[in-house]
């Protein structure tokens, strides 16, 4: 399957529209508390890609600031009317987001090539073998865009 970009993508009420311009850097799922509380489930299945592929197309979204432990500081991209979270910056990262995948009209595409904060994982959240697996923050992601570069087409 051959992915053509732009892709589509906005919030569960339909008031932000977005697309991705191009192939991101590369997708994993995160297995941290912090996500596991923000997504309400197992992990956050989360595509790396430059803040500017990113083009609304419709709408604008809140930005909101959360300081957490660490103390880590993110901005959460949201819908204003549903509260869709559309993506998050690290303030360590600028420049860089983490797009909630789900938000894509088309998921179809979308798998993690990469585990991080696995130690934290669930244990009836299946894992591929295939996958790399990091029992935290992995130090240069070198290696986990190397693997996106290289998947096979599904």
């Amino acid at each position: 399957m051959s992915i053509v970009f732009p892709q589509p993508g906005g919030c569960l009420c339909g008031s932000i529209r977005y697309k991705i311009l191009e192939d991101p850097l590369l997708a994993y799922a995160c297995h941290c508390t912090d996500c596991q509380t923000a997504s309400g489930s197992a992990f956050a299945l989360c595509l790396t890609t430059p803040l500017s592929s990113i083009e609304v197309m419709e709408g604008e979204p809140s930005v909101r600031t959360i300081v957490l432990k660490g103390p880590r500081q993110w901005n959460f991209a949201l819908c204003k009317r549903c509260a869709t979270r559309l993506w998050s910056v690290n303030q360590n990262r600028l420049g860089v987001v983490s797009l909630n995948s789900g938000t894509l009209d088309d998921t179809s595409w979308v798998y993690p090539v990469a585990h991080i904060w696995v130690a934290s994982a669930l244990d009836w959240a299946p894992i591929s073998d295939e996958a790399l697996t990091y029992p935290g923050k992995p130090g240069d992601p070198g290696e986990m865009i190397r693997k996106w570069r290289e998947r096979p087409s599904r």
